[in-house]
Order: C-alpha cells, then structure tokens, then sequence
C-alpha cells in the first residue's frame, strides 16, 4: 500500500479568524501569534484518515491560538466517522471565551453522539500572545513533554487542579458531568511544548518492550543531546 501523500506546503502562517485542522497524514510547520509549531500525524497503517486529531486557531485579532491534540479510541478508517464528529464540535464551540466551558461543552455534545465509536482522550491548549501564558486541560490524555529553555530540562507536566480541586478532567464521551480545570503555563523564549499521542508510548524498542513515558523522555533527551534549537518567543 502506497504511503498517503503528505501536506506538501512545509510552513503554514496562520491568519486571523483561520482554522486549520485535520485527521490525515501530515509533516507542517505552522506559525501564529508568539509560537511556532511542528505538527506530524500518520494515520493506522497507512490508512487514509483515523482517529488522531490535530487542530489549530487564530481569533482575537490574533491574540488568542487555540490548539488541540485529540485521539479517538480505535484506529484508522474505522473511527474516522468519530473523528469527524469531534472536529464538527471543535470548529462549532473553539470561540467559547473560557477554556473549562469550552472542554465542557466538547464532551457534553460528544457525549451525545449516538453513532460515536467509544471515547476520546484530548489535550486542550489556549495561548495567549499578549501575556505569554499557555492554558491547559488534560482531558485523559498522555501527559505532555516540556522543555524550559532557562533550565535545559525536559519534564512530564502534570495538570494540578485549582484550590477548588472539583476537577475530573475525564476523557471525552464517558460521562457529560465530568468537571474540567485547567493548568496555567508561563512560556518562555526557548521554551518548547511536546504534545503526543499513545502512539509513541505504547511502541516498543528494539528489544521488544513498552516505550513508555521512560522511554519516550529518554529519546527525547537524545534528540536534545544532537540538535540546537532555535531560541522562540514560545512554543
């Protein structure tokens, strides 16, 4: 079976009021307001669409990037009517002001999907240029990888709640109670951001086991060690 074409246009400046999203194969750069991104996406064995969903917006004149990384449980051609629905309810409520209304109504409408192939893990980002500031809601999703540039690490985030500690952060289409909190991530120059699906933790290495999050932080540092990267405004 032929490899899917990728997106062919390697640097993508997102403008205003845009939306660029998908669930197909895809290498791209793409640039907004304070951050640059790198998004790869490659559907089940080379299908053609799946259930890994990447999603990007600019509003607010410009202010406002909304990014969410989704994965539809299930793989390939099989769940990709699901993904769809998922990327209908994305473009539907992404100009919701409040990042814990937004995650709330995007799992109570996926809930509601009488059609849907089971649940969906997310991670749901809002980044605002003007205050250089990330919110972030883990909606069961992979923990994400985070490099700050002031001290040369790499690090699991892990989402506290706020001081109510109400928050379930549940994946999607579980239950339409669940109860969403968010993360507030100061970014700086050089700072970068790794979103991921279990794609790459539940691969194995070369000698036949889980990659895992040990695993996967160990590559990473790798790849560091190798390369010089940019200095950014964010990431």
């Amino acid at each position: 079976m032929n490899k899917p074409e990728a997106d062919s246009q390697r640097v993508h400046d997102l403008q205003c009021m845009e939306i660029w999203n998908g669930n197909r194969h895809v290498e791209r750069d793409v640039h907004s307001a304070g951050l640059q991104a790198w998004v790869f996406s490659q559907p089940y064995q080379s299908n053609r669409q799946g259930g890994d969903i990447h999603y990007l917006s600019l509003c607010v004149g410009g202010i406002v990037t909304r990014i969410v990384l989704a994965d539809v449980a299930g793989h390939g051609d099989q769940v990709a009517k699901t993904s769809k629905e998922l990327l209908n309810l994305l473009r539907k409520f992404m100009n919701t002001k409040k990042q814990d209304r937004l995650v709330a109504e995007l799992n109570r409408h996926f809930t509601e999907i009488e059609a849907k192939e089971g649940f969906a893990t997310a991670i749901v980002a809002t980044y605002l240029s003007h205050k250089s500031t990330l919110l972030l809601t883990n909606a069961g999703h992979p923990r994400p990888l985070f490099y700050g540039g002031s001290n040369g690490r790499w690090e699991f985030l892990d989402l506290p709640t706020t001081e109510k500690g109400l928050g379930e952060n549940f994946p999607f289409g579980l239950d339409q109670a669940t109860r969403y909190e968010h993360f507030v991530l100061k970014i700086e120059p050089g700072d970068w951001l790794l979103l991921y699906t279990d794609a790459y933790t539940e691969c194995c290495d070369t000698e036949e086991r889980l990659l895992g999050e040990s695993g996967l932080l160990k590559l990473v540092q790798q790849i560091l060690d190798r390369c010089r990267y940019p200095s950014l405004e964010g990431s």
